[in-house]
């Protein structure tokens, strides 16, 4: 499933990135109409 994807790819960013950057644009994504 394309969500079940995205959180695998989160999971890794987070790995490298620490995650702020992805935490903020997860919520942006979740806001949107």
């Amino acid at each position: 499933m394309l969500t079940e994807f995205l959180f695998l790819v989160a999971g890794c960013a987070l790995r490298f990135y620490g995650g702020d950057w992805l935490v903020n644009g997860i919520a942006g994504l979740a806001n949107r109409p």
